[in-house]
């Protein structure tokens, strides 16, 4: 489970000067809770690198301008943090609480949250963050990254659905609506990694349609059908394209009877 207060002992910056003036040497800045509700960046400061933050609390700042390159981020709070303008390269997030957390014109990759929380109690948290995260993507025209998100967003709403049914109280109508909402997801997620990969929806269509032949092909003579014969006494005669393909030789510039014509008996 993710942190929802730091460990103590911790200090407190209690403005944003402070804080430049404690950091602007460190690479570990460790116990520590940020309390101004704004961290805007400098022309001396406006980027980390390489820097190390353990059990430190962003939560309810709004952070512009900053850079952070290879940073690791452990035991930190971002309990309702608005990140605005704000870039994230190779950076990674080990126990951090992104509750309620924001982006806005932000660079991030979201697969470095991917691992963080855990899905069977963090479902909500999860799900916020990824939607956020993809409609941070779509304002800045970053079809990729937004797909990416949108991948996570609809998977931890799964999670989220499955947590719904195990904890909470519901009527039979409730839960056969979640299922269903579930089975959607499922399906969806299944056939084009919920629509991020349009390849693996044409080759399932294909896969389809494949097995979709080869059914018809199998049991048309297991059925009693042929495509040379009538059918029996008020049936209609449907002729198998399929069949008439794969297994009547094809006169030369002509195409079958049973391609072409449907016959229907008429009764004794």
């Amino acid at each position: 489970m993710v942190p929802f207060k730091l460990s103590e002992p911790y200090g407190v910056y209690s403005s944003q000067t402070q804080f430049y003036d404690d950091v602007k040497d460190k690479t570990s800045i460790t116990n520590y809770l940020y309390h101004p509700k704004r961290l805007v960046g400098t022309e001396n400061i406006s980027k980390f690198t390489n820097t190390s933050f353990m059990n430190v609390s962003f939560s309810k700042t709004t952070i512009r301008h900053l850079t952070f390159i290879k940073c690791k981020f452990v035991d930190c709070l971002f309990i309702g943090s608005y990140f605005i303008d704000c870039e994230f390269h190779e950076c990674t997030f080990t126990n951090c609480n992104p509750y309620k957390v924001k982006f806005k014109d932000t660079y991030i990759k979201p697969d470095v949250f991917k691992n963080l929380l855990d899905k069977n109690n963090e479902t909500n948290i999860g799900t916020y963050l990824f939607q956020q995260l993809m409609k941070n993507f779509k304002l800045i025209d970053q079809p990729a990254l937004a797909a990416q998100a949108e991948y996570y967003f609809y998977l931890w709403q799964r999670y989220l659905i499955v947590y719904e049914l195990k904890n909470t109280k519901t009527n039979k109508k409730s839960k056969i609506a979640l299922l269903r909402q579930w089975s959607g997801n499922f399906i969806f997620g299944s056939i084009s990694r919920y629509g991020t990969k349009p390849g693996r929806l044409l080759r399932n269509l294909l896969l389809f349609v494949l097995i979709v032949c080869t059914y018809n092909y199998a049991v048309w003579d297991l059925l009693g059908l042929n495509c040379n014969d009538e059918l029996g006494v008020n049936i209609c005669a449907v002729r198998s394209p399929i069949k008439c393909f794969i297994s009547v030789r094809l006169r030369k510039g002509q195409l079958p009877e049973c391609v072409t014509e449907i016959e229907l008996l008429r009764p004794h």
